[in-house]
Order: C-alpha cells, then structure tokens, then sequence
C-alpha cells in the first residue's frame, strides 16, 4: 500500500503542475544529460541568431523509493545555470534534498559541457562530457560519495513540429571508495534521490511533438542503462514529457516510472526557467 500511496501522490503533483502555462524536461539523472542543453523557448532557432544566450532555471523534485524492502520518499529543490555561445554550451547545478528518515542536505553539484559538430539544419549531432561532485551525504542517499564522471555523444533530428534526440553515454565511479563499498546499500540502489551503478552505459531516447509551436511540446522518453564490468542492474525507465512556455520563461515537467530494474516507485520533476539572449 506504501508503494502504491507514495506512486499516487507522486504523479498527482507532477500531474497538476502540468496544467500550469509552460517546451521539454532533461534526462533527470545522478549525472547531467550528455546532450547540448537547450537554450530556451524558440531555443535552437534563437541561439543562432545571438552571439550566446543564458538560462537560469530552478526546478522541485518528489519521488518515491523502495530499496530492499526499505519504503521511503524524498523531495528536492535544484538551480542550474545554463550557457552557450555559438557551438559550445554547458550548465552548473546543485540541488538541496530532504529524504525521509535522513533529514535535509545537499545533493551532488554538477557540471556539463557540449559541443556542436553540425550546428545547423535538421539534424544536429555532438559530444558532451559531465561531471558530479561528491557534495551530498552518500549514506543519508543523497549522493554517491565520490566523483562521477561521463562522456558521450548525441544527435537530434527535428522534421516539422517533431522532434527525435538520442544520446549515449559512458559514466564512470571515480577516485576512493569509488566501487560504494562503504555505502548501505548496493551500487546498483544507490544513492536514493538517483540510483545508477558505479560505471554505466545509459542511452536516452526521447520523441516530442510541438502541439501548439512555440507555446506547447509534449512528448516520451526511455532512459536505458546498462552496468559496465562491475556488479549492477539495467534500468529502463520511461517518461512523460512537456513543456509550455512564456515568451523568456518555461516550464517544463517530466514524470517518470520504471519498467526494468527498480530505481524507484515513481518521480515527478517540474522545473522553472528564464531565457536570455541578446
């Protein structure tokens, strides 16, 4: 009944949050999306046309778990702080967590980088590289304990109002204790907030229609990952994606629910963001 509670207030308040005015939510992963983060509403087109563009963006997150046999949920609050100027663009984040039974803190920072090896017309392709920084408590299960790093490439192919993005990547446990033999729990289930193994294949594959251009996208999205070497567990986890915006402003939601392996009972994510370009 816990599973099923935790799942139900889960989707209801991502749920409701979508009917708010608000284009679409990023891989929401331990480590950043290998992928060029999107400049904003009328993104692609405007990023062009200016020298560089800036987005601010903070975002809520609820989600409900159940690691052998453990019931808990969480809530956190995050600020990114996006970039770019003509091929290269990158973020910062960092996120604020409070995980039941283990109090409020920190999660781990991250930072991103892309580049555009075909910048222009309908399909666009490039590499990426990401990082986390061991600033959230691994044993309260809000962070891994050690750096993760990450590496990658991606494509997107937009024809009319759709869009098709897929993008691979490699990410890796680095530095001591960096195998989570110290953790509570196993590789494959922790930290909490967002469960990945040590060293990882994750594929993203996401599908999004502009149902009312420029005002209103929705779309899916499949996220696979696959353990490397070490011990662990696939995950395949789908989505529901939207997003509306605002002239500058956005919001964007994104539900999620696994359908392989057990990362978590279900998660919500909404995000609120500012664009700026001259």
């Amino acid at each position: 009944m816990d599973r099923v509670r935790h799942a139900l207030i889960t989707a209801l308040v991502a749920a409701g949050v979508a009917v708010v005015p608000s284009s679409v939510a990023a891989q929401h992963c331990h480590i950043p999306a290998v992928d060029r983060p999107h400049a904003g509403p009328g993104d692609e087109h405007a990023a062009h046309r200016s020298p560089w563009w800036l987005r601010v963006a903070t975002a809520a997150v609820a989600g409900a778990t159940d690691v052998m046999g453990d019931a808990r949920d969480y809530e956190g609050l995050g600020a990114r702080l996006q970039a770019g100027r003509g091929r290269l663009s990158g973020h910062v984040g960092l996120s604020m967590y409070r995980v039941a039974g283990s109090g409020v803190g920190l999660g781990d920072a991250s930072a991103a980088a892309a580049v555009d090896l075909a910048p222009r017309g309908s399909l666009r392709v490039g590499l990426a590289t990401s990082m986390t920084a061991p600033t959230g408590d691994a044993d309260a299960g809000r962070g891994m304990g050690h750096i993760m790093v990450a590496g990658g490439a991606w494509a997107r192919l937009e024809r009319g109002r759709a869009r098709l993005s897929l993008a691979t990547t490699l990410a890796a446990a680095v530095g001591k204790d960096s195998e989570h033999l110290l953790h509570q729990r196993q590789a494959a289930g922790w930290p909490l907030v967002d469960p990945m193994n040590p060293r990882e294949v994750v594929t993203v594959a996401r599908a999004t229609g502009a149902l009312v251009p420029g005002r209103l996208d929705a779309g899916v999205q499949l996220t696979h990952a696959v353990p490397v070497v070490l011990d662990g567990s696939d995950r395949l986890v789908a989505a529901f994606l939207a997003q509306r915006t605002f002239g500058r402003y956005a919001i964007e939601v994104l539900i999620e629910a696994p359908l392989v392996g057990d990362p978590f009972v279900s998660r919500g994510l909404v995000e609120v963001s500012y664009h700026f370009s001259p």
